[in-house]
């Protein structure tokens, strides 16, 4: 299987990025599907793979979770978490999934069934030609389209504001075979949906070629701006023959030549998966090119099932491969992954600060080093980073010292910190030298906040003389919950705390069908908190809530009974003296169980009614 897109927010320098269009042209976008499906030719025996994990540079993938299902946010965060430990994630990647609509994958290659769609973005290379700092990036002058991801990662910063680096489309009818979990936990039956994903976010990184069919013909290149381009993978293909694929005239026969009876690589080592290398005229599928052959396993363990490539073409029910093998590792390497980013008249620096983490309204001072260089000008920005993957630039100039004032920070959906709360952004500073050379860097920074925006709702089940609530709830920043809920009419309160960052649901069990209760939740963080709303499950127990009224001589009191229990715990908002036709003769200041003079009232029957928040207006007569 093999196409999934991660949506990883990029961060990059964005500083003097508006002025920067105005040197060179305008970038060129282009982008291509590849279809993930089911291809297990080998009969192998299930693989059970856990790959090491990098989660503090997994917080640069930034996956846009689209499937408005959060169970499936476990295998997304732990396919990122694997790919971080194995790409260079300077520049943060920002990758949409969801959930495909059924239409999109009516087409069937024979037998295989399509799992996923991705869509990568690519951007052809003049993105480098229209930033005055750097020189050109082809040194033959071709041409080249990069994935969308490696191109923010070599221009260090955002070359597309308007679309994700990719996107995951998932198919509909597979849900109920996905596999999320322990690796060992799958069942013979069950697709991984964390090495579905990871395959993808590979896809997304540039690991395709555009190989593909129109009306049954081969061709290669994407079509933009009224010419054809190839990809950046389809430069490092050859075959046995020795022959270079970006070489090869686009033609059916030309790419059947290059195809049939031949074995292909990726330069000299990795051998690709090709359906015509024994001369298979029924077609080529989409794994041609775009998968490692079935047979790759990790040169280190050759005889160990679970060091089976993640992009093998084999790929079928109950293999569990979350692992990135040394041949994937030294493709992402190759293609861009772990080189340095220094080109042209470019030039790297670092960035000193006094801390890290900016509080309010203190003074933080950032220097870049460029010690040994003669600037003619230079300039720092600080940016923040919303969830949807777009920027907040809270100050920019070529003051290098900082200032966060938090008494009108915008309440925007800020990424966040998941272990702190804090919100993820960075400083980054651009710099011109007396001799032409452009120096760029850039620093992560935190900045503390308090939980924003506390959201809760809940829903009831009732079984039997019990009822449990489950109760959904979030808010942006929070590290810890604290459940609270009350029965409506009693004074005790319970508390449950909720250490668990990553829940988005609890279920209080063992409620009384029969009562009302109050649930709100308070979310935390180190630097504050914030209380959701309270809201209410449970029967409204106005009808089997009485009204009691107790009289003596000339005065009154009122209170309310459950059952055989007299509650006390309700908020009062009013309470009225009416005549029989329903005419307010006087209002009462009296709360539950307060006794009040009746002694101004002519002889007389007389309706005393009570309205009460969250229910109804109770009313009972008496007679003076």
């Amino acid at each position: 299987m093999k196409t999934i897109n991660l949506h990883r927010i990029i961060i990059a320098v964005i500083v003097l990025l508006t002025s920067t269009f105005a040197f060179g042209r305008d970038v060129i976008r282009a982008s291509k599907s590849f279809y993930s499906y089911e291809k297990d030719y080998s009969n192998i025996a299930p693989l059970y793979s856990n790959g090491t994990k990098n989660i503090e540079k997994a917080k640069k993938i930034v996956v846009m979770n689209a499937t408005g299902v959060p169970d499936y946010s476990d295998a997304f965060n732990e396919a990122k978490e694997i790919l971080a430990n194995f790409i260079e994630l300077d520049f943060p990647l920002r990758v949409k999934i969801e959930i495909g609509n059924s239409n999109m994958f009516d087409e069937v290659f024979g037998t295989e069934s399509v799992l996923a769609i991705t869509t990568v973005q690519y951007v052809l290379n003049n993105f480098e030609k229209r930033n005055y700092y750097s020189s050109e990036w082809n040194s033959d002058g071709n041409d080249v389209f990069f994935p969308q991801a490696l191109a923010n990662r070599i221009y260090k910063g955002d070359t597309d504001t308007i679309s994700d680096d990719m996107t995951i489309s998932l198919n509909p009818e597979f849900a109920e075979y996905w596999h999320i979990g322990e690796a060992s936990l799958i069942q013979d039956y069950q697709y991984d949906l964390t090495s579905i994903i990871l395959r993808e976010l590979i896809t997304g990184c540039g690991f395709g070629s555009s190989l593909h069919t129109v009306n049954n013909n081969l061709s290669y290149m994407i079509d933009a701006n009224g010419s054809s381009y190839p990809v950046l993978f389809d430069t490092k293909i050859k075959n046995s023959s020795n022959q270079w694929f970006a070489n090869t005239l686009n033609s059916t026969t030309n790419l059947l030549n290059f195809l049939e009876d031949k074995q292909i690589y990726y330069k000299d080592n990795g051998k690709l998966w090709n359906d015509l290398e024994f001369n298979i005229i029924n077609g080529v599928s989409n794994i041609t090119k775009n998968s490692l052959s079935k047979t790759y396993k990790d040169n280190e363990n050759p005889a160990i099932p679970s060091s089976f490539d993640i992009m093998s073409a084999s790929f079928g029910t109950g293999m569990a491969i979350r692992n990135v093998t040394s041949m994937t590792q030294s493709i992402l390497c190759d293609l861009g992954w772990e080189k340095a980013l220094v080109t042209g008249n470019n030039r790297e620096v670092g960035i000193n600060s006094s801390s890290d983490i900016l509080n309010p309204n203190t003074n933080y001072t950032f220097t870049a080093q460029t010690t040994g260089y003669n600037l003619n000008s230079s300039n720092y920005n600080l940016t923040l980073i919303q969830k949807d993957g777009t920027y907040y630039d809270l100050n920019s100039g070529q003051n290098n010292v900082f200032n966060v004032n938090y008494s009108n920070f915008p309440n925007y959906d800020w990424e966040r910190d998941p272990d702190t709360g804090c919100i993820l952004g960075f400083v980054s500073f651009t710099g011109q030298t007396t001799n032409n050379l452009y120096l760029r860097g850039i620093k992560d920074v935190k900045l503390p906040l308090a939980p924003r925006n506390a959201k809760i709702s809940a829903t009831k089940s009732v079984n039997s003389n019990s009822m449990s609530a489950k109760i959904n709830y979030k808010a942006d920043g929070a590290t810890s919950y604290i459940v609270n809920y009350f029965a409506y009419g009693e004074s005790a309160q319970f508390s449950i705390p909720i250490n668990n960052k990553d829940e988005v649901c609890y279920v209080l069990n063992g409620l009384n069908p029969n009562k009302k209760y109050g649930i709100s939740v308070k979310a935390l963080n180190n630097y504050g908190n914030i209380y959701s709303e309270t809201i209410t499950v449970g029967e409204d127990f106005v009808s089997q809530l009485s009204l009691v009224l107790t009289k003596v001589g000339t005065t009154l009191k009122y209170r309310f009974k459950l059952g055989t229990e007299y509650v006390t715990n309700l908020n009062v908002t009013s309470v009225k003296i009416l005549d029989i036709y329903g005419n307010l003769i006087t209002t009462v200041n009296a709360g539950i169980n307060e006794t009040f003079s009746i002694s101004s009232l002519t002889t007389g029957m007389y309706i005393l009614s009570v309205d009460v928040e969250n229910y109804t207006t109770y009313s009972k007569t008496f007679l003076k």
